[in-house]
């Protein structure tokens, strides 16, 4: 250490390399500020939130909530745990899109297709289930059940794609493994093989059950949405002075084809404009998304808890040429917070409104040519 005084105040460069990340500060006080805001305000254990480019895969603003002061130490690998990276959880509705997508590549399903939601309840008498809407519903389009979030619908519509291409899509679009982000202690998440599932499994995988991941890996499948169909590695080193070395971008894979992907993301602005999101609906500016309110499985109980819920919303901003995909959740809410639409969305929404503050030009589209 004094080696390195001595090298300061004599003018000398110290070695090593400059390293710049793609860290946002202004994107990242306006997500801590909003996340620390509603956990006070619901009452959750924890609150965690992700901005990427959907283009290049660079991150924004990382945060989770509450934070610890460095001041005093690190006593516990939790005072440091990054929620957003190492938080496997049930991500629940957040995943239905992607069981519509898989039906939408196999031309098994069109948006326009009706199915009965059973006006809020539904037993499955061979598999001895029931599913439940939180509100109920009689006949709705595939459109309708993604933007209200029809456990039922879903449901149905997972009997007429089959087992087989929900999990291939889930897997395409990395679920069950990690994205490859550098210098992170990140989880994989869980997808259970296809040989372990069952006609239960593919219900729940329809609704974002049976599988875990972390808001890391949706944030990059929801990029691939956004993006018109690219799988790309998240990064958060943007360069690093070794001859002006710039950190390249990624691409995993093409995980689906784009003009299904427009129909998918035709569903995701209803829920916005008329679904689960429509305090998102804004005049000034179009987004996309999707809520998910799911029940954390209680092991000592062997079933889904009736207290404990993660409450999340997975944004996309603008709607032509994506800049921004935004996830947050809510670890444990008070009870009368733990809809997404009460505690997820609204912290999205200010984060968007807040950063168009800073800078207006996100919201213009930019042209193809």
């Amino acid at each position: 250490f004094q080696k390195i005084q001595e090298k300061i105040k004599s003018g000398k460069k110290l070695s090593g390399n400059d390293v710049i990340l793609t860290i946002d500060i202004e994107y990242q006080r306006i997500l801590e500020q909003e996340l620390l805001e509603q956990l006070e305000k619901t009452d959750s254990k924890t609150a965690n939130g992700i901005i990427v480019n959907p283009y290049n895969g660079e991150i924004l603003a990382l945060a989770s909530v509450p934070g610890s002061n460095l001041n005093q130490g690190l006593y516990s690998t939790e005072q440091s745990r990054d929620y957003s990276t190492s938080y496997n959880y049930e991500p629940g509705s957040t995943l239905k899109p992607f069981s519509v997508l898989a039906g939408l590549e196999e031309n098994k399903i069109t948006l326009s297709d009706k199915y009965y939601c059973e006006k809020g309840e539904y037993f499955i008498s061979d598999i001895k289930r029931k599913v439940i809407d939180h509100d109920p519903y009689d006949t709705l389009t595939v459109k309708e059940i993604l933007a209200y979030s029809s456990n039922i619908g879903m449901a149905k519509i997972s009997l007429d794609i089959g087992k087989e291409d929900i999990y291939k899509t889930l897997k395409i679009f990395g679920f069950g493994k990690k994205t490859g982000i550098p210098y992170y202690n990140e989880e994989q998440g869980y997808l259970k093989s296809i040989k372990d599932w069952d006609e239960y499994s593919r219900i729940s995988m329809s609704i974002g059950q049976e599988v875990l991941a972390t808001n890391l890996q949706l944030a990059m499948a929801y990029s691939a949405i956004a993006n018109g169909g690219y799988l790309l590695e998240p990064r958060i080193i943007k360069s690093v002075s070794v001859g002006d070395r710039k950190e390249p971008i990624s691409i995993v894979r093409k995980v689906a084809e784009k003009e299904n992907l427009e129909l998918l993301i035709e569903a995701l602005k209803m829920t916005v404009t008329d679904g689960t999101a429509s305090s998102m609906s804004s005049d000034e500016f179009c987004s996309y998304g999707k809520t998910g309110t799911s029940q954390v499985f209680d092991n000592n109980e062997n079933k889904y808890s009736d207290s404990v819920f993660v409450a999340s919303y997975a944004g996309v901003f603008p709607c032509d040429r994506p800049k921004l995909v935004c996830i947050v959740s809510f670890l444990e809410p008070d009870i009368k917070y733990r809809w997404a639409t009460q505690t997820a969305v609204p912290v999205v929404q200010k984060v968007l409104n807040k950063i168009l503050i800073k800078d207006r030009n996100l919201a213009i589209a930019v042209s193809d040519e």
